[in-house]
């Protein structure tokens, strides 16, 4: 099988290790031991992955977009810097403050996971809300909140370099954007 190229290897990086994340960091709660420390190393038990990635090439960079591509890249911009300020203020959405991010705060003030049933849809794994409680431990509630911006920026770059695959720059950086501003996307990037 052909090697996957740098940043498509980096994309589908971040989505598996999110999942890994999310998986290890559901132990320690369920221990009863949520503190910084076991979120620390399991944060520093990854960092020997990122030598599997190498560096990055140098490439043709924006040099390969045309005027039109590098108008869109203004556009992709633009919107992440919107999530950047989603991000930074505090949350104020009802799903997020009711569920997405109360589950990891009150698991952080428990000291222990909890179960919350849910007569809609019934118990779901916890997988995203233990990668919250991980940067909520470490960070406070901005840490958690750019923890899910830089999340929404991985699916784009997904996008991106799935897309890049069988597009030319310009059309794969248009597969970004639809992502990114999908009505989903612009919600949740920054809250939960």
């Amino acid at each position: 099988a052909a090697r996957l190229p740098w940043a498509e290897r980096a994309a589908w990086a971040f989505a598996l290790g999110m999942g890994v994340v999310g998986w290890l960091a559901f132990w320690p709660p369920l221990a009863g031991w949520v503190a910084p420390l076991p979120f620390a190393l399991l944060a520093a038990a990854g960092l020997p992955g990122l030598a599997l990635l190498g560096a990055p090439p140098a490439g043709a960079g924006l040099s390969a977009l045309s005027p039109w591509g590098r108008a869109l890249l203004v556009l992709v911009v633009l919107v992440m810097a919107g999530d950047l300020v989603e991000a930074w203020v505090p949350p104020t959405d009802a799903d997020s403050l009711a569920y997405h991010f109360a589950i990891p705060r009150r698991v952080l003030l428990d000291g222990y996971l909890i179960f919350v049933p849910r007569a809609a849809d019934g118990a779901i794994p916890l997988l995203p809300q233990m990668t919250y409680l991980a940067a909520l431990a470490l960070g406070g509630e901005r840490a958690m909140t750019l923890w899910c911006a830089l999340s929404g920026w991985a699916m784009a770059a997904l996008a991106f370099t799935t897309a890049r695959r069988h597009l030319s720059p310009d059309w794969a950086l248009v597969a970004a954007a639809l992502v990114l501003t999908l009505p989903a996307t612009l919600y949740g990037a920054g809250s939960g």
